[in-house]
């Protein structure tokens, strides 16, 4: 069972977490926000203040016994080693119609006491006395992970701001422990739990020593699959995003990801081999067998997950525009705008635009399948902007900042998974703990203990149903 605690973060100044752009010639830094226009303090940046606070209290003289690479790395990993923790982004606890400000500033020279020339820049800054929550999870809840909690709670009271210029005032905040999930209520009885966990952090960091992370408890004992005889199962996977998602396509430059605008089936096969893999002891051999059988010889395959278009409580599945399809290049069939002409045109025989006499250029995006009349559908993207920051110095080190094109939160994505039989499918949901009609948690893509990645899955089976990228059947087709 996991254990997952809640912090509060409550701001005493404005504070300014940005985006990585400005909005037009008014603000040349916004604030992020998620695509719903609600502020947003990534997981990415409270998990590099967390261990900056915990790196800082490592140094202090009570703690310099213990070992501080090592403590680092049980609770933020590696590059060789994922962390435990997942640390979610933080979102506002109350809503306010005017959260924000913008506020101009200069930078003045130090020899003259006046403002450089072209020195003059605007930001928009979040207004005092707003109230973010955010949480951290461990997939454990034993005695290594309290204690690992119990440092993580002290490194939480010991950050004192947060963002842009928080040395100069702004960001300035407290963060608390306000609610604990997943461990016995008994434990903290007459108390509150943050302060049981400075009692631990006390007696266990400054006093004692914690306890070693043991290997993950194997909770699945399964036979063997007999074979993959019978009728292939179908089931229909409905994916939404909680997080940002981010599945990189190939980089265009070394600190540059974009997303993919769909899901490819090997990252949702990849979800289904790890929780395996976590499960199981795959040191014996029938497991093993399973294993392989499943995820590397056809037992489990899924195919592209694509966008689906919400309309109401309605979701229309997608599929890649064709290429063979081609539209006017300055008036483009797009969305529901048919633009020049009939909107697409089949690419046999055509040279320029009916109307303009303009460049034809392949459609774009996703074409929804409905019964009126057909339009596109691109997913919705954001981009933002990250940096590193130097333990020691904490300055931002050189080279290390790097952006992400992230699929923006709330959107769907359709597919199915094949199981090779019904053997297959039973043992699928033995192996990984899947069940049908079940809310899954799941999560995926880059940085997804960052505040990235994290979806719902919904599963159903759908034996007797077309899939749903069959419309109509061959002989009914024009």
């Amino acid at each position: 069972m996991s254990v997952t605690l809640t912090f509060e973060i409550a701001f005493a100044s404005n504070f300014h977490v940005g985006a990585g752009y400005g909005r037009g010639f008014g603000l040349d830094s916004v604030l992020l926000r998620e695509a719903d226009g609600k502020p947003a303090l990534r997981g990415s940046e409270l998990a590099g203040l967390l261990r900056s606070s915990t790196y800082q209290l490592l140094k202090l003289p009570p703690l310099r016994r213990q070992p501080h690479d090592t403590s680092l790395l049980r609770l933020f990993g590696t590059p060789e080693r994922a962390k435990r923790w997942h640390i979610a982004s933080a979102h506002p606890a109350t809503l306010q119609a005017n959260d924000s400000q913008a506020v101009q500033r200069v930078r003045i020279d130090p020899r003259t006491r006046r403002a450089e020339p072209r020195k003059l820049f605007s930001q928009e800054e979040g207004r005092a006395g707003q109230i973010f929550r955010f949480s951290a999870t461990c997939p454990q809840n034993d005695t290594t992970a309290l204690d690992e909690a119990a440092l993580l709670v002290a490194a939480a009271r010991h950050t004192r701001a947060i963002g842009r210029a928080r040395r100069r005032g702004l960001g300035a905040c407290t963060i608390h422990l306000v609610d604990v999930s997943g461990l016995d209520v008994s434990l903290a009885e007459n108390q509150s739990w943050e302060d049981w966990f400075l009692e631990r952090f006390d007696q266990v960091w400054l006093h004692g020593s914690p306890a070693h992370p043991t290997a993950p408890e194997i909770k699945a004992d399964i036979g063997r699959i007999s074979g993959f005889e019978g009728e292939a199962v179908r089931v229909r996977l409905i994916v939404r995003l909680d997080e940002p998602l981010l599945i990189a396509n190939h980089a265009p430059a070394g600190n540059q990801f974009d997303a993919r605008t769909s899901i490819p089936g090997g990252t949702v096969l990849g979800v289904l081999a790890n929780s395996a893999a976590q499960r199981c002891d795959l040191g014996t051999p029938n497991a093993y067998h399973d294993f392989i059988a499943l995820f590397l010889r056809g037992g489990v395959v899924c195919p592209m997950l694509y966008p689906a278009f919400q309309h109401s409580n309605n979701l229309y599945p997608t599929i890649p525009a064709p290429l063979g399809l081609v539209t006017c290049s300055v008036v483009p069939f797009e969305g529901d705008n048919k633009g020049h002409g009939d909107g697409a045109y089949p690419a046999l025989g055509l040279k320029e635009c009916p109307t303009c006499h303009s460049r034809l250029e392949p459609v774009s995006g996703f074409t929804v399948l409905r019964r009126q009349a057909p339009f596109t559908h691109t997913p919705e993207r954001s981009a933002e902007l990250h940096i590193k920051v130097e333990e020691e110095t904490q300055r931002v080190e050189k080279g290390q900042l790097y952006g992400y094109t992230v699929l923006d939160a709330s959107q769907y994505f359709v597919g199915e998974l094949l199981c090779a039989s019904e053997d297959a499918w039973l043992r699928l949901q033995e192996m990984t703990g899947i069940s049908e009609k079940t809310l899954l948690t799941w999560r995926m893509g880059k940085a997804r203990r960052r505040g990235y990645g994290q979806v719902t899955a919904w599963l159903e089976r759908c034996d007797d149903v077309p899939p749903i990228w069959v419309q109509l059947p061959l002989d009914a087709r024009a």
